[in-house]
């Protein structure tokens, strides 16, 4: 029997054993144990389920590549499905914009991502930005929606206390530089970006990624301030559509 095969089929049975007997033994009794340190119980077992099984996945992914299956096949696997458990279940983890990063970037090395995808990915960013600015400018005419649960906040003696109240003047100047970021993206994803809108929406990739990782306080994946209005958003809302941004505007840089 081919070596390789052998290697395989022995992963294979491993990932099964370890998530099975894992399951039966490990993470539920700990799961009846009570959350994590600062975490609730809810979210201790999201996570501890998540490490878990993506470890087995892990280790599927390689059994696929002893196999002969694509690097693209056991990538999906590996990174793929937990990026995905991820999203669904722990959107306020960093692993799913890390599992996504190694899937896409596999898909692009093998091929398997067309500039059509990528185009594709750049409208949505420039969809997303577009929104983003209309929003921003609707704030600082005067508009309330949603504006309470935008600024970060902290729990006081009277309830929640925003850490600061930008003036319109700032959030105008957002928006403008969202809609300016729009129409740079527009024209990367059409072809016809001059050099400095293209290194533009390379600044702009960084420091999305720079805000999606946070301050380590009140915003992104980092934050240690939670139980709030705008925790609850950012986890849910702002930080995912902050990393979808990058995404996109990544992909419209390669297109």
């Amino acid at each position: 029997m081919d070596p390789k095969t052998v290697g395989g089929a022995v992963l294979l049975l491993v990932a099964v054993a370890h998530s099975g007997l894992g399951e039966a033994r490990v993470l539920r009794p700990l799961a009846n144990l009570g959350g994590l340190p600062g975490v609730s119980a809810r979210m201790s077992a999201r996570l501890l389920r998540m490490a878990w099984h993506a470890t087995s996945l892990a280790w599927v992914g390689l059994a696929m590549l002893l196999f002969g299956a694509s690097q693209s096949a056991a990538i999906l696997v590996a990174a793929g499905i937990p990026a995905l458990f991820s999203i669904v279940a722990m959107r306020s983890h960093l692993a799913w914009p890390l599992f996504l990063l190694v899937f896409f970037a596999v898909l692009r090395a093998e091929g398997n991502l067309s500039d059509g995808a990528l185009a594709a990915g750049g409208s949505a960013a420039f969809a997303i930005a577009a929104v983003a600015a209309v929003v921003h400018l609707y704030w600082a005419s005067g508009g309330r929606w949603g504006g309470d649960a935008a600024v970060p906040s902290q729990r006081g003696d009277s309830g929640e206390v925003a850490v600061f109240r930008p003036p319109r003047l700032a959030t105008a100047g957002v928006g403008v530089l969202l809609a300016i970021y729009a129409c740079a993206l527009s024209l990367l994803v059409v072809g016809s970006a001059p050099t400095p809108a293209r290194w533009f929406v390379v600044a702009g990739v960084v420091v999305l990624t720079l805000r999606a990782v946070g301050d380590g306080r009140y915003i992104g994946f980092s934050k240690q301030i939670r139980g709030t209005t705008f925790s609850a958003a950012d986890d849910r809302w702002f930080t995912p559509l902050v990393v979808a941004l990058a995404f996109g505007s990544a992909a419209a840089v390669l297109v």
